[in-house]
């Protein structure tokens, strides 16, 4: 989903390709305020990408879903891969948002991308440990 932000220093009219969560507002916000972090917070400030739009960024967005209260899924999207873990026992998925941005071909079982998956997936799990009860 596409976000729009207007802040001091930040380029005009400028997009960027790359991925963010909403959990990255609050820090952006200290940020752009000149306020102190608060240690612990989850989220990083987006200020580099106001101002850079193509700096270098290597995280990931993560989504949770839940259905009656339990966790559902677990999805991690980076700027070419979207891989969804289902908790539930159903198959996995994996997308090349390059080459399949409407998500229609499931890579999980293509061995060319078994190292994108595996890693992918890893990000999962240290997401699940973490986050997910």
């Amino acid at each position: 989903m596409p976000l729009l932000i207007a802040a001091p220093g930040g380029r005009r009219g400028a997009a960027s390709p790359r991925v963010v969560e909403f959990v990255d507002f609050y820090p952006t916000l200290v940020d752009l305020c000149g306020l102190p972090a608060r240690p612990g917070l989850d989220g990083r400030s987006l200020r580099p990408l106001l101002t850079n739009p193509s700096a270098p960024w290597n995280h990931a967005a993560f989504t949770v879903t839940a259905r009656q209260n339990q966790v559902n899924s677990l999805a991690v999207s980076t700027e070419r891969f979207h891989t969804i873990d289902y908790l539930d026992g159903r198959a996995p998925e994996l997308y090349d948002l390059q080459a399949d941005p409407r998500e229609w071909k499931n890579l999980a079982r293509d061995a060319a991308f078994a190292a994108d998956f595996a890693r992918l997936r890893r990000l999962a799990a240290q997401h699940r440990e973490r986050f997910v009860p």
